[in-house]
């Protein structure tokens, strides 16, 4: 770990805490060109800096620059995102295929005190393995350009690739050619996952289109998101702290019960843990007495490490992080434990890197 980056990290979660309604200090060193560049390059909160950076007196010219193109970039992206979405919307309810966006401006508008600092690059949308075929055949019709993760360039796309596709890569990317907005659609919600995780789901928010954060499967979906990819990004890490705070107080002890049933109980932990270690403040009274017998524990203890080591990597790109170093690596079974049969999803990982651009 770069010391360097680390120190960066450390500004830049201090910088960020007016925006995100915690007791701060003013800053002792001004936002920096590099400071500037490191939120929004490496860790996605470009925008939410711009705004936390308007609380203090000084702010160097250069990231002032950087970060006032961050915020307009975003609000743009916003504009589009939100057409995107109208368009699916009436699209998808018009030939009766059931969907929930996930994350995104949802979640935003749910958690955020100003929904346009939440960075979002894509839509993404769950449905259900039943309506995959309908939907899919729906975004091909309808003009949408499929991005593959398999084809080779050019090569015609079919139907039924397409489906062996999503059920292998676990969503397909598709580009609304009018507002030119990613969009991933999903027919599960991670690569490996306990069986019927992403059923149990959708059977609990009933496949609401904006599903709500009271929803504890919604909560448990979205810390699991942001655990396997062990925290790589301070802009998930911001979700957290909002989130756990937004959480009604019966959710939260529900949330830890229902994390229990799928094997994930000491990443859910650890990743709470990580909210407040970057944000102090994040955990009230209640949750510091849900974490006081379970925060200790040595599973947790070496989840964490792991989560804050990735965490302040000098990039998410980085070949050395753990999630980078084996083909056949997977921290599924380090977040689910023994919920993931791991002859399973070494088999599910060589067909994948047997398929791509075959």
């Amino acid at each position: 770990m770069d010391h360097a980056d680390s120190l960066y990290l450390q500004r830049l979660c201090a910088s960020l805490r007016p925006q995100l309604s915690l007791p701060f200090e003013e800053i002792a060193v001004p936002v920096d060109r590099d400071l500037a560049n490191f939120a929004v390059h490496r860790h996605r909160v470009g925008p939410l800096l711009y705004k936390a950076a308007q609380h203090f007196p000084k702010i160097d010219n250069a990231a002032d620059l950087i970060l006032v193109q961050s915020y307009e970039k975003n609000l743009r992206a916003i504009l589009m995102q939100k057409a995107a979405s109208k368009r699916l919307t009436i699209l998808l309810q018009s030939h009766s295929i059931p969907f929930s966006f996930l994350k995104g401006l949802g979640l935003a508008n749910q958690i955020y005190s100003d929904p346009s600092t939440r960075q979002s690059k894509d839509i993404d949308i769950l449905i259900s393995p039943e309506s995959s075929e309908s939907a899919i055949r729906l975004f091909n019709e309808s003009g949408y350009i499929f991005k593959s993760y398999s084809f080779k360039p050019n090569r015609p796309v079919r139907l039924s690739r397409q489906l062996w596709d999503i059920r292998q890569f676990k969503d397909l990317t598709f580009v609304d050619p009018k507002f030119a907005t990613q969009i991933e659609l999903h027919q599960r919600l991670f690569k490996a996952e306990p069986e019927n995780f992403t059923s149990d789901l959708g059977a609990s928010f009933k496949v609401e289109t904006y599903p709500s954060i009271t929803d504890c499967h919604y909560s448990l979906y979205f810390i699991l998101h942001g655990a396997l990819t062990l925290w790589s990004r301070l802009k998930w890490v911001v979700d957290l702290s909002l989130l756990v705070r937004a959480m009604p107080s019966p959710d939260r002890w529900q949330l830890v019960d229902l994390a229990k049933t799928y094997g994930c109980e000491a990443a859910v932990i650890a990743s709470v843990q990580l909210a407040d270690e970057m944000f102090p403040g994040s955990l009230d009274d209640e949750w510091l007495l849900i974490l006081a017998d379970r925060g200790n524990r040595k599973s947790v203890r070496k989840i964490f490490n792991l989560f804050y080591e990735t965490l302040a990597t000098s990039s998410a790109e980085n070949s050395s992080l753990p999630n980078r170093q084996s083909t056949f690596f997977d921290v599924a079974p380090l977040i689910f434990g023994k919920q993931i049969a791991i002859p399973k999803l070494i088999w599910r990982r060589l067909l994948v890197s047997l398929s791509i651009r075959v």
